[in-house]
């Protein structure tokens, strides 16, 4: 069977055959190890066969959670995932990676660890808006650990992606691909002093040539969509933690607190204070209790 039919059959599985059980929303706020490399994506991740033992961040504290088939979970941007491998099974990962929509179907044999992630069957195809509207809907319900909720916005997130491998409209060509490298080099790194020079330098690349595929791909500058993405991740820490202003600057990149307070102003429009107080999360997104879930409480981190 070829890698693009085993990815419809699992989507087709998941939207006819596979019964949806439980959804989970790590907060990602206990234990963060600070050498972890956090992706800057959205993943959905929804287990097929077979038992994932994964720990996770709920509710502020670090718990195992017994993961089995029809359980699903969504890991938000820069949130810390486990990806334990030790117990057999078969995952399917949708993730609305930049431009494309990146479909990965993982079997894990169990026993092992994977340093880079294990072989996978994995289609790229162009971004439908209406995923990213579903992945918003999801990451916003009032009451994650609903099914009724939960289940058919993740179907229908799998239908979308049904819709668009059977379009056979790989997401290709040479220029777009080298954007996409260079937008991921740039979300990894943004928190780094990152210019024009720094990232053509490190694919090579004219200059010139760099800031032609931000503005024809990303409607931008490239030292804007530097900028946004580290007031996107200032919203997250402002909204999601305790950090100082000052801690929150430097992590995001930003040259000092006076700089970052202006010009989160000018682009917020409001002060980082004012968005700390209008859009404060409590840690957990409403999780099930661990009796509910059968979830046990972990003092190891990732």
């Amino acid at each position: 069977m070829e890698m693009k039919d085993k990815i419809l059959e699992s989507l087709e599985f998941i939207q006819k055959k596979l019964e949806l059980k439980r959804f989970f929303l790590p907060d990602g706020s206990a234990n963060i190890d600070e050498s972890l490399n956090l992706q800057p994506y959205d993943r959905l991740l929804i287990v097929l066969e077979g038992v994932k033992n994964e720990q996770m961040s709920l509710g502020g504290k670090l718990r195992t959670v017994r993961l089995e088939a029809g359980d699903y979970y969504l890991i938000r941007k820069h949130i810390w995932e486990h990806a334990s491998f030790h117990d057999r099974h078969k995952f399917f990962c949708i993730i609305p990676r930049g431009g494309y929509l990146r479909l990965v179907l993982y079997q894990i044999r169990g026993n092992q660890t994977h340093s880079p992630w294990p072989e996978n069957e994995w289609v790229h195809t162009t971004l439908p808006e209406s995923v990213e509207t579903a992945f918003s809907l999801l990451k916003s319900l009032e009451n994650p650990d609903d099914p009724l909720l939960t289940a058919p916005l993740v179907r229908m997130i799998a239908r979308l992606a049904e819709l668009e491998v059977r379009k056979g409209l790989s997401y290709s060509g040479k220029s777009v691909m080298t954007f996409e490298k260079l937008r991921n080099f740039v979300e990894f790194h943004f928190a780094e002093p990152l210019g024009r020079e720094d990232v053509a330098g490190y694919f090579h690349l004219h200059p010139s040539y760099v800031s032609q595929l931000f503005r024809q791909y990303a409607g931008r500058s490239l030292q804007d969509y530097i900028t946004a993405c580290r007031i996107a991740r200032a919203k997250d820490l402002l909204s999601g933690t305790d950090a100082p202003v000052k801690q929150i600057a430097e992590e995001c990149g930003f040259g000092g607190e006076v700089y970052f307070i202006r010009r989160f102003r000018e682009i917020a429009g409001v002060s980082p204070g004012r968005y700390r107080l209008a859009n404060r999360t409590p840690h957990g997104d409403k999780a099930a209790s661990p009796e509910a879930l059968r979830v046990t409480d972990s003092s190891a981190g990732k």
